[in-house]
């Protein structure tokens, strides 16, 4: 018995060694990854002003992203680029020739991909290219005819060395060598451009139609025979997704309904379910994710691209399609469903396709969030998993990967706008200021208990070493601020200052490495203390012609001359103000009084009042901080 289990699992991993990485992990489509648990933004890459809205797909170390106009009349950079999975470097690409927004096989050497034929924009092409150069092996038509780049997204399917690819104009299903030789393997009427076959044991699965009726077809492979349909109500309008013994898919009919169908591989007719997703024609391009006894769907709601009640992620368990759990507008969702979901481990990944579209990771358990991040930008990209490390694209022609830094240290710091003195390693001493990227770092090593040495050149102050690792040649200690949303600064640490809220990266390299690439990370989280703040603030009543008095409590950080205003407007928008300056020492509170005249021509009533407070050399300019609103009546 041993030994026939040990024979299955190398035939299991024979066979999956001879398909391709592609669209939602491999060719059943599952969307089941391996757990990625970081959500640090390792790197951003910037590779077109166009849009990236294809699935990304990653293997070998590599990335390979496909790129799609934008609203814009911009044709440059339409292609596909390969980069760097650790890093983002772009290693190769090939633009001019087709784009697209379906994802990239990968298999044995060779990329293939669906995409639009620039030479020729009314057509569809399958291109086999070199994985290497990213050069065209050789090319043959898909679509005879799509009207617009946006019918294109049928991904291909690599099996047991063949390509498969679905022509949706007429419902043909083809099969292609990795010579270029091409023959039809079915051939029925219109599918949805947005359905891509998968396989599994020696099966093709795909959306088929004929005269009419939308149904789910297997054929054996190795025949081409079809072994059995299954007819649907409306068209299969996303991937088929293989696993836990069902293939599953999303259908919208002609009167805009959706549904999830479970079809069950061994027993169709009476094992097999679905149930009615929320929202009219909400699942198009949307392909379930199947994993760890459940099924994950995204829809879009009824509204186009304003979020509704019906924009959606579920999960539903297989063994009795229970809704589990569903994530919505009420958890925190604020769009469309971009890409198709994907799970990872004990997270489920998806984006939404809205201004500020954004990835989130919530609990496959439970679908509470576990954290997002805003993308600032249209998504429709699905994300994809390779070396603990998660890739998406977005409509402002980036690339992110999120994952863990190797982090030495990572904590808060809070800091005063002061200056502080530093000991340099000679035994002298330098004045810099305490919201420098520099004392954010000496603060963080007292937090950490780690040791900073800080020299001086004719070129400045430098860290020399932390924890022992010192700088050598090219290769030392560097820093940067919100990394990688921002460039990296370009003055030394100990001269750049830091703003609230900003992330603080230092990290070891050798230039021009970045953090992506650093096996030692430091990351600091910055809080900021206002160099005064006001703690509280009352205000008598007045009447005209005469004052009202506030008080206001303040406290400082910084020793400086300050400015206090109180002033405000009645509900007619007439205005009252007063204005006090005093001088406060670093921790030191003050109870400023203010006299605030009250014209004798002033209107009766209620007046909204607020305090700000300003450094003496800044007014009027530059309010520290602000405070109120508190009333007063003019009587």
């Amino acid at each position: 018995m041993r030994r026939i289990v040990l024979i299955s699992f190398l035939l299991v991993m024979l066979t999956a060694t001879a398909n391709a990485t592609t669209f939602h992990g491999d060719g059943q489509r599952t969307g089941n990854f391996t757990a990625v648990d970081g959500k640090d933004l390792i790197w951003m890459q910037k590779l077109t002003s166009n849009f990236i809205e294809s699935p990304i797909v990653a293997t070998n170390s590599f990335v390979y992203v496909m790129t799609v106009p934008s609203m814009s009349p911009n044709n440059g950079e339409l292609g596909i680029f390969k980069l760097y999975a650790s890093n983002g470097t772009e290693v190769a690409n090939l633009t001019g020739v087709f784009y697209g927004r379906t994802a990239p096989a990968i298999s044995d050497g060779v990329v293939f991909v669906h995409a639009v034929n620039i030479s020729n924009e009314q057509q569809s092409w399958l291109y086999a290219l070199d994985e290497n150069e990213l050069s065209v092996r050789w090319a043959v038509v898909v679509n005879e005819y799509i009207d617009g780049w946006w019918h294109v997204d049928s991904h291909p399917l690599v099996y047991n060395n063949t390509v498969y690819i679905l022509a949706s104009t007429t419902g043909t299903l083809y099969a292609v060598d990795f010579e270029g030789n091409k023959r039809v393997v079915w051939d029925g009427d219109v599918v949805s451009y947005y359905t891509s076959p998968s396989a599994y044991n020696g099966k093709i699965f795909f959306a088929g139609n004929e005269s009419g009726q939308h149904e789910f077809v297997v054929i054996n492979e190795s025949t081409g025979n079809v072994l059995w349909k299954y007819p649907v109500d409306g068209a299969i309008v996303g991937g088929i997704a293989i696993g836990e013994g069902f293939a599953f898919f999303t259908t919208t009919d002609s009167s805009g309904e959706c549904k999830l169908y479970a079809v069950n591989l061994t027993d169709p007719e009476n094992l097999s379910w679905n149930v009615a997703l929320p929202g009219r024609n909400g699942v198009w391009r949307i392909t379930p994710a199947v994993g760890n006894g459940y099924v994950v769907v995204g829809t879009k709601g009824d509204q186009g691209w304003t979020l509704d009640n019906n924009d959606s992620v579920l999960c539903y368990r297989v063994s009795d399609h229970e809704l589990v759990w569903e994530f919505d507008r009420n958890d925190g969702l604020n769009g469309d469903v971009g890409g198709s979901p994907i799970i990872a481990g004990d997270y489920v990944f998806f984006t939404t396709n809205t201004e500020h579209g954004t990835l989130y990771a919530v609990y496959l358990e439970n679908g509470s969030l576990a954290w997002s991040y805003d993308l600032k930008q249209w998504c429709m990209s699905s994300p994809f998993v390779w070396g603990g490390k998660l890739f998406v694209g977005a409509d402002n022609g980036n690339v992110y990967a999120f994952g863990n830094f190797s982090l030495m240290w990572e904590g808060s710091v809070t800091l005063a706008p002061e200056n502080v003195t530093i000991s340099l390693k000679d035994g002298s001493q330098k004045e810099i200021s305490g919201i420098s990227a520099l004392y954010a770092l000496i603060n963080a090593s007292e937090l950490g208990s780690f040791d900073v040495v800080v020299n001086s050149s004719t070129y400045g102050v430098y860290v020399e070493s932390i924890n022992g690792i010192a700088s050598e040649g090219w290769c030392g200690w560097m820093y940067w601020v919100n990394y990688p949303e921002e460039d990296m600064p370009q003055v030394g640490a100990d001269s750049y200052l830091l703003k609230d809220n900003d992330t603080l990266i230092w990290y070891y390299g050798c230039w021009p490495q970045t953090p992506a690439d650093s096996e030692y990370v430091i990351k600091i989280n910055i809080n900021i203390l206002k160099p005064v703040e006001i703690k509280s603030l009352t205000v008598s009543d007045g009447e005209r012609g005469g004052n009202a008095t506030a008080w206001v409590n303040v406290s400082a950080t910084t020793t400086d001359w300050y400015v206090v205003v109180v002033s405000g407007v009645s509900s007619e928008g007439e205005a009252i103000a007063g204005i006090s300056t005093f001088r406060l020492n670093a921790g030191e509170e003050l109870r400023v009084p203010v006299l605030i005249h009250i014209p004798q021509l002033a209107g009766t009533g209620r007046y909204n009042l607020y305090a700000g407070v300003y450094r003496f050399s800044e007014y009027p300019g530059n309010p520290i901080h602000i405070y109120g609103p508190v009333s007063c009546e003019v009587s």
